[in-house]
């Protein structure tokens, strides 16, 4: 969540509904929200009415979707529907005094205070105050506000993958930033652009949002003739000469395109356009094809290494081997990647939450953070950089190319219901049905039984690892086994790796 940019109440107004989307039961109570919030009576009742207000306008299907009890004391959100707060939060986030002021600078059309003031009806102070608020920000990813509110950046491309991030999670087709002449400068890009993508293989509708994202701001700021360098992209791909199949055609398409459609010189064509292939990459666009052909060998050493450490670590630490369609799997999905770190891609405003995988896979996060501290080291990078750009990528493809029952050790579970067996049949189905804990279900007790569900009080198992069900399991009795099997894994994994000695 990109918090700076929503005005203060917005923010509220998304932290309240993303706790009452979380929370498993229909109703909260208000003192539960004051509590979890902080937040006092007044401003948690305040709030209350006017999401409900707004999910009544967003949802015109259902009415009454958040309902106020008549003594003010419980709130039930009806779950007739269900509730996307992401889209919800897009809408607000286009009506904020700060994305209006950003794209009026991208668009260079922003000239004073009061003209801001003037056109999107608010008070010149509080244009004074958006500006003021953005700058600060706006610092952070090296971009700066010139005296006559253009956006200036030490990098070009990453100023333009910042509005790309943007763009990405608040993506509204209909109340786009680009005028006319620019959206049909996208439409005739991705209609040629279809064609050359479609010999590899269909675009998924979320990539081809983000390339049309990413064409508007490249031409909108070429326009102004905001111009990108090459000497990473160099870094990451062979000369033109060396391009080859659809690679070499996107290339030379769109250095036509800007050179007849917008004017710049042949050169400064070429060059955006390596940017935008580049973009592509990153995309993962090509992972399945020999696209990757034309990227350099310094990036291709990076690739082998990577995947050397990956199959080296994770053999070391459970004894798993990597067939070679594995294997090449792997560089298929880390090549990606690999281009976003070494072109500096990774200019997120929300970094990857490692506490929110950590809660699922601690374990994963310890193999993950041992393979990238030894690629770090072998090929020097900043440490901040590459947990960003690696981890979530690595975490899931190990969960993903490795058995499970090779990663995590079995968890041995028993089931004793006697004079249930359909109630019985029915909880080892659900069990069966979490692979990510690897259980192994028993109906006999013997002394490797980690975890008892049984419906009499057990004295000899453990109260932690006990689990009294009465019959079916309800939603909260399977979270509490879920939490236990989550510590039990990771008691086990990591207990395997204290016991294995890797280099």
């Amino acid at each position: 969540m990109i918090e700076w940019i929503f005005g203060k109440r917005e923010y509220e107004k998304i932290q309240l509904l993303n706790l009452l989307v979380a929370n498993e039961n229909q109703t909260s109570l208000i003192s539960d929200l004051m509590r979890q919030l902080r937040w006092s009576k007044y401003l948690v009742l305040s709030v209350i009415e006017e999401v409900a207000i707004d999910l009544q306008d967003f949802y015109k299907d259902h009415q009454n979707l958040l309902i106020l009890s008549s003594d003010r004391r419980i709130v039930t959100l009806v779950s007739v529907r269900q509730i996307n707060v992401e889209a919800l939060a897009a809408q607000y986030f286009h009506r904020t005094a700060s994305w209006q002021m950003l794209i009026s600078m991208l668009n260079e059309t922003m000239h004073s205070y009061t003209y801001f003031a003037e056109h999107y009806l608010c008070a010149v102070g509080t244009a004074r105050n958006t500006k003021v608020m953005l700058e600060k920000n706006l610092a952070k990813y090296n971009v700066v506000v010139s005296n006559d509110y253009h956006l200036k950046a030490r990098s070009e491309s990453r100023l333009r993958l910042m509005f790309v991030d943007l763009f990405r999670t608040y993506w509204c087709e209909k109340n786009t930033p680009f005028d006319t002449d620019t959206e049909k400068m996208i439409a005739e890009t991705m209609s040629w652009l279809y064609k050359e993508v479609a010999v590899v293989g269909a675009l998924q509708i979320s990539a081809i949002q983000e390339i049309k994202i990413y064409l508007g701001v490249l031409f909108l700021r070429v326009k102004k003739r905001h111009f990108t360098s090459v000497e990473w992209v160099d870094e990451i791909l062979q000369d033109n000469e060396r391009l080859t199949g659809s690679s070499k055609v996107i290339v030379q398409r769109l250095t036509n395109q800007l050179i007849s459609q917008i004017g710049i010189s042949a050169d400064v064509a070429q060059a955006e356009s390596r940017h935008f292939l580049v973009f592509l990459y990153a995309l993962g666009i090509f992972a399945d094809a020999d696209e990757y052909l034309c990227v350099t060998d310094d990036l291709t050493r990076q690739q082998d290494k990577l995947v050397e450490v990956v199959t080296d670590e994770v053999k070391a630490l459970s004894d798993f081997e990597f067939s070679n369609t594995q294997i090449n799997r792997l560089r298929h999905y880390l090549t990606p990647k690999l281009i976003q770190l070494s072109a500096k891609y990774d200019v997120r405003f929300s970094e990857y939450d490692k506490a929110t995988v950590k809660e699922g896979f601690p374990e994963i996060d310890y193999i993950v953070g041992r393979i990238i501290d030894k690629f770090r080291m072998s090929i020097a990078m900043e440490e901040g950089m590459i947990n960003n750009a690696l981890y979530m990528t690595l975490s899931m493809l190990i969960c993903l190319l490795c058995q499970k029952e090779r990663l995590f050790p079995p968890i041995r579970l028993e089931v004793d219901l006697p004079g249930l067996p359909g109630t019985r049949q029915i909880i080892i189905n659900i069990i069966l049905g979490m692979p990510e804990y690897n259980v192994v279900v028993s109906t006999q007790h013997d002394s490797e039984i980690d975890v008892v569900i049984s419906n009499a009080n057990r004295q000899d198992v453990a109260q932690q690892n006990l689990f009294e069900w009465q019959g079916l399991p309800t939603n909260k009795q399977l979270q509490q086994l879920r939490v236990r099997l989550r510590e039990l894994r990771f008691e086990k994994v990591i207990k395997r790796i204290k016991n294995v000695k890797t280099t």
